[in-house]
């Protein structure tokens, strides 16, 4: 019977689509149960066409119940109402019968909301596809607005977290959450994470926290936050968060703080990364006699030569602040063995030999003999320059000073220095000198 009924309503249906009858009630004058049974074969078959024609007058009377047939469920036909139109949406190509459609399938939730109690369906589930819908097609909904989503989602959420937090494997929530932090409002998206995280899994709290960062206004309520969280974090979480925590403190010059976290780091896991940090934490402070251990554990734990070049340099400049030229010198020359253009281990070097002169020095004047070791300096800064060129005008504001200081003309006259000779800093300059043992050039 029901094959007959369809058959014989397929005679009437120009086009499929009928708008000119009473929408409130079936059409061509067929029973309820007629225009029903048609409704649901075409909507199980996939011909939303003529689902259509046949399901919109349960849109628009809204029946509660069909004579002759006790499975009719008010609920599922307008779910399957919604589907039609979400379909025939994607089967036209004309504007404005797609945004006419559209209205009608957001029409459907406005027709739950007011049809139904409290209670009587699963409300959820039609706040989670309204808020799905307006989302997919905000830009064909008249009057529909983004606050609209939030509102669809944040009624979901409240209804039942968990299955909220568990929808599209956490899709849903993040959604709501990028939402509610582009529309600026950071205290409600706040409460949603601290609410979401018993249901969430690992992945998914991964990504919440990244979004939660970002919702920070400041270094310091980033900090505030992970402080507070630190104390119950173990394994690879705590390392994460103290490596947060470290650079949040840098960047907030706490050197106090980030001493602590430094040390704390290296205790957990002595890696490069962790050693030279803690050592940089104490150049920082100026501790460079403690720094240096560090830095040569470091060194032995790098593991490819830029890194063996960032810990030599780092090497350099701790002997050298604790007197020790010769070590000074030694590491800023394994830069320039892992890299002959390192322009900055030229200069270093030519640092550590003014520092030595101050020091042979020790408080006197400079004599003829002590201005002979600017030469070499010169030397050093000049390959620095030529390997370098970007470090041209620094070069040539420190070759500027040292010109001042070397050996005069009158030196050489009297001292009977030859200009272009060759000239040999060691201990037969000073005794101060003799680690150096260069060879210069008369200038």
């Amino acid at each position: 019977m029901k094959t007959v009924i369809i058959l014989i309503a397929a005679l009437f249906v120009p086009g499929g689509l009928i708008y000119s009858q009473d929408a409130a009630v079936p059409p061509y004058g067929m029973s309820e149960l007629e225009a029903y049974s048609i409704f649901y074969d075409a909507y199980r078959t996939g011909d939303y066409e003529l689902a259509l024609t046949y399901g919109e007058w349960i849109v628009a009377s809204t029946p509660r119940a069909i004579e002759g047939y006790d499975g009719f469920s008010l609920e599922t036909q307008l779910r399957r109402m919604n589907t039609v139109y979400s379909e025939m949406v994607e089967r036209t190509a004309d504007e404005e019968q797609r945004r006419e459609y559209l209205m009608k399938a957001a029409g459907i939730f406005e027709t739950v909301d007011e049809v139904f109690d409290e209670g009587e369906v699963d409300t959820f589930y039609w706040r989670m596809r309204q808020g799905r819908f307006y989302h997919e097609n905000l830009e064909w909904l008249e009057g529909v607005e983004i606050t609209d989503i939030i509102d669809a989602y944040t009624d979901a959420f409240e209804m039942d977290t968990e299955r909220f937090v568990e929808a599209g494997e956490g899709y849903y929530i993040r959604v709501l959450l990028t939402r509610l932090a582009q529309e600026g409002e950071r205290d409600q998206a706040f409460e949603m994470i601290d609410r979401i995280e018993p249901y969430a899994d690992e992945a998914l709290m991964a990504s919440v926290d990244e979004l939660r960062q970002s919702l920070f206004e400041n270094p310091q309520e980033r900090i505030d936050f992970i402080e507070s969280r630190i104390a119950s974090a173990e394994g690879e979480e705590r390392i994460e968060m103290l490596t947060d925590l470290l650079g949040l403190y840098e960047q907030t010059n706490n050197a106090q703080r980030v001493a602590e976290i430094s040390r704390e780091l290296y205790d957990i896991n002595p890696t490069y990364a962790t050693t030279k940090t803690l050592a940089e934490s104490m150049l920082s402070e100026g501790n460079y006699s403690g720094a240096i251990p560090y830095l040569n554990e470091a060194s032995g734990l790098a593991e490819n030569d830029e890194q063996r070049m960032e810990i030599s340099l780092d090497l350099a400049e701790a002997y050298l602040r604790t007197g020790r030229h010769q070590q000074a010198r030694s590491s800023a020359r394994n830069v320039i063995e892992l890299d002959r253009n390192a322009g900055v281990a030229y200069m270093k070097i030519a640092e550590i030999y003014s520092d030595a002169i101050t020091e042979c020095v020790d408080g006197g004047s400079l004599d003829r003999r002590d201005r002979t070791v600017y030469w070499l300096i010169l030397d050093y800064l000049e390959q620095a320059k030529q390997v370098d060129p970007s470090l041209a005008r620094l070069v040539d504001g420190q070759v500027s000073v040292y010109e001042e200081v070397m050996p005069s003309p009158e030196d050489k006259f009297f001292m009977s220095w030859t200009a272009g000779e060759t000239f040999q800093i060691d201990g037969s300059v000073k005794p101060c000198y003799s680690w150096i043992n260069e060879t210069t050039r008369i200038r």
